[in-house]
């Protein structure tokens, strides 16, 4: 059974280790197929935190200049005893997907999350089918699209992954991955200004041009455990559902099915609101708040919903407030919801993505049967009132 898998079970002990005062230059060249991440200690070896290497192409930081502890993340540290229901419970809540094993103060491994769902996989869980866990309301581009927009729209909607759809069909997949190696190989490419400067004639190439064309696929009906192969013999974080026809029916990311992983031990009287950010001093009082007072209203008439909010505060603030970003899934027994949402400030940003959910609700799950639909109703009219 998947509750009874510990982090003892699955961590790996032969883990890479850097010091926070080394420059990022000597860091890259120690990621490969095998490594993904490497830990972060002082000069008394005392953790510090963990450095990926998205982390480093990413931050667009001069890599000769620029030491570990610039860019370090902190990362939770569980023990040997940890179940991994808990261990994908703060993958999601913090936003990492590796952790740290520890024996007291000391370091005995890592488990990240390819060999927590490889060990799941191999449990009823890998039975259950790709449709339970995809999420179908996907963002896509156009093979002729620039690549100045793909990169706006993975800043808008906090993706690093498009599907490239041409008379409804799939034809590739372009990802900020991609883009990135183009840059890196390119003659405009200097130091690590090529993310910033979208004067760069690159910027004007097609999606056709830097699109993986051999998309990875599975059926809405193909158990997950063909997902999470696919996932990890490939070094993937997300696989396109299609019917038979090759037409796009979803997405499963890896966060897809940590999610419902994490809650394979939660109790039915614990809250079914899990939070994702790291927003410093977050007030998960007033987030619990308002999308409790949103569940009770919608549950009388939608089974069983748990919702998951990712929060990520922009730079930009007006009449002090910060502006922030929400997507919201509401996770329900055959359905995955998912909306975005800006706001100034942490209520308006709620106000705003309840809003969003609400009119999604209102599309998504209208009952069919003539009773179902007067009680629908009902609550639609109380909506309005409230």
């Amino acid at each position: 059974m998947v509750k009874t898998i510990i982090a003892e079970d699955i961590m790996d002990n032969k883990y890479k280790k850097v010091y926070e005062d080394q420059y990022l230059s000597e860091i890259l060249p120690l990621f490969d197929t095998s490594t993904d991440v490497v830990l972060v200690f002082d000069r008394q070896d005392n953790y510090k935190g963990i450095i990926t290497e998205r982390n480093i192409l990413r931050s667009g930081l001069n890599r000769e200049k620029t030491k570990a502890k610039t860019i370090v993340n902190t990362s939770p540290k569980i023990t040997r005893k940890h179940k991994i229901t808990e261990c994908a419970r703060l993958m999601i809540e913090n936003d990492v997907m590796n952790l740290p094993v520890f024996d007291g103060k000391k370091v005995v491994g890592v488990i990240n999350d390819s060999t927590l769902l490889n060990s799941v996989a191999l449990k009823n869980f890998g039975e259950k089918k790709a449709s339970e866990f995809m999420t179908e309301d996907m963002i896509i581009i156009l093979p002729e699209d620039k690549i100045s927009t793909v990169l706006r729209m993975f800043r808008e909607f906090h993706i690093s992954r498009l599907p490239v759809i041409e008379y409804g069909n799939l034809i590739g997949i372009i990802t900020l991955h991609d883009i990135i190696e183009k840059f890196m190989l390119s003659s405009d490419y200097i130091g690590s200004k090529f993310v910033l400067d979208e004067k760069n004639s690159l910027f004007d190439m097609n999606v056709l041009d830097i699109m993986t064309a051999n998309v990875i696929t599975v059926k809405p009906d193909e158990p997950v455990k063909k997902v999470v192969n696919h996932m990890t013999n490939n070094l993937i974080n997300s696989v396109i559902v299609v019917d038979y026809d090759e037409k796009l029916k979803g997405i499963i990311s890896r966060k897809d099915l940590l999610r419902p992983i994490s809650e394979i031990n939660r109790n039915p009287k614990q809250s079914k609101i899990q939070i994702s950010s790291k927003i410093e001093n977050l007030d998960r009082s007033l987030i619990e708040s308002i999308l409790s007072k949103f569940l009770k209203k919608i549950e009388p008439r939608i089974t069983d919903p748990f919702i998951y909010l990712h929060l990520k505060k922009h730079k930009e603030t007006r009449d002090g407030e910060s502006l922030i970003y929400a997507n919201l899934r509401l996770r329900t027994p055959g359905n995955n919801i998912s909306v975005n949402a800006e706001g100034w400030g942490l209520e308006h940003t709620l106000k705003n993505i309840v809003m969003e959910i609400e009119k999604k609700i209102r599309k998504k799950l209208i009952p069919k049967t003539i009773s179902e639909k007067r009680k629908f109703m009902e609550y639609v009219e109380m909506e309005s009132l409230t």
